[in-house]
């Protein structure tokens, strides 16, 4: 019995161990080959737009807090955050239509283990694809595999409450006439597992089929397309060769003239928004850095109290030593949650006391070093005054000499 059971396993594997290069089709392996380089470059895809969206969340957590920038990019992050399936459906739909429509004639994955897709017509002959063969399969290929991911998050979501039996009966006994929706989501949740389940029995035995030599279809979507996958015949690499070297026009003269112009006046629109947003942006910092000039020239030329006390101590005359004024809020007004400053120097703007272990935020303005972590923690990493971002590493504890130290000096 154990030598019948070796000898069968050695006989439905002879083909992987000797694969056979002038057999028409693709041996079990192959296959296998192909659809886990399918799966490669759909997690490479899936990497590369979770990259993206990590990449915008540094420019908006960098950027000025209000900023067109920081805007821009928290919408980008949120876009791709939320469309992500979507995005990588459509991506994969181009490269897949792309290539099934070349001469080639095949998915990436399928060029690359040196296959193509053929149609099997209704007398049984093989044909090469047409082109709505290759939407269609492009189609299917990218929107099959996208409505199982939906449909299995969608499962996963509501199984608790509607995936049983009991929660189906009561769900039917307090409502008593529940709508057709409720009723197709609660028999939908529950009998999902079992269509699952047969899902994957069907392409287990259409897999199991290909292998032993029963069936020329290694799955359920290339048997409902009708489309076979076959290794390239030299027949196949002359005609590829043939159909290249009578290529009439490259792509750019095959493009109509109405639609050449259109993409121009767009491409100039963009370069012209962009270059005015540009120097918008630069006009505005500007007038922004001239408005600081002026309010320190204006607070120059009145005096600051203590300008005469450093100017003895340092010898240099009052006009040439400038305080700076405090600085203002980024976009010219307070924000929602600021807290405004205290007519008062010696009292924390938070908790309106005396400060206590004085500390400067980003911005310069003080606080009790406890009332400004706090604020920091749970308001989020902004000055509470101006908004200047500030994070817990750039506040700077301020020591004042105590009378104690008064007393001894």
């Amino acid at each position: 019995m154990l030598d019948t059971t070796i000898d069968l396993t050695k006989n439905l594997l002879a083909e992987e161990v000797t694969i056979d290069p002038s057999s028409p089709f693709p041996s079990f392996l192959e296959m296998k080959l192909v659809r886990e380089t399918t799966i490669a470059g759909e997690k490479a895809i899936r990497t590369s737009i979770a990259a993206a969206i990590d990449h915008f969340n540094k420019i908006e957590r960098t950027s000025r807090l209000g900023s067109i920038k920081q805007r821009i990019a928290t919408l980008l992050a949120h876009s791709l955050a939320r469309y992500q399936s979507e995005i990588e459906m459509m991506i994969n739909y181009f490269i897949l239509r792309r290539s099934l429509l070349s001469n080639s004639n095949s998915t990436l994955s399928e060029t690359m283990y040196g296959l193509k897709r053929s149609r099997v017509s209704r007398d049984l002959s093989v044909v090469n694809l047409q082109e709505i063969d290759g939407v269609r399969a492009a189609l299917l290929l990218c929107v099959g595999p996208y409505m199982k991911s939906r449909l299995d998050k969608y499962y996963e979501r509501n199984r608790d409450q509607y995936g049983t039996l009991e929660a189906l009966t009561v769900e039917q006994r307090t409502n008593s006439e529940p709508s057709r929706f409720k009723q197709f989501r609660s028999l939908f949740i529950y009998l999902y597992p079992f269509l699952h389940m047969s899902h994957n029995g069907i392409q287990l035995a259409y897999q199991f089929a290909f292998l032993i030599g029963k069936s020329s279809y290694f799955d359920v979507s290339q048997h409902f397309l009708g489309q076979i996958v076959r290794r390239v015949t030299l027949a196949d690499i002359n005609t590829a060769q043939n159909s290249q070297a009578s290529a009439v026009k490259p792509f750019a003269e095959q493009i109509p003239e109405t639609v050449l112009l259109r993409i121009k006046k767009a491409a100039a629109i963009g370069v012209t928004s962009a270059l005015l947003v540009g120097w918008i942006g630069k006009f505005r910092q500007e007038m922004r850095r001239n408005r600081t000039r002026w309010i320190i020239n204006r607070d120059a030329g009145s005096g600051f109290e203590g300008q005469d006390r450093s100017s003895d101590m340092t010898g240099n005359s009052s006009s040439e030593v400038v305080i700076p004024p405090p600085p203002l809020p980024s976009s010219g007004k307070y924000f929602q949650d600021s807290v405004k400053p205290n007519s008062d120097p010696r009292l924390c703007p938070l908790c309106l006391q005396k400060r206590v272990n004085p500390a400067a935020s980003s911005s310069g303005y003080v606080f009790c070093y406890k009332c400004l972590v706090v604020y920091l923690r749970e308001k989020g990493l902004k000055c509470p005054i101006v908004g200047m971002r500030c994070e817990e590493s750039q506040i700077v504890r301020l020591y004042e000499p105590t009378d104690h130290d008064r007393n001894s000096a």
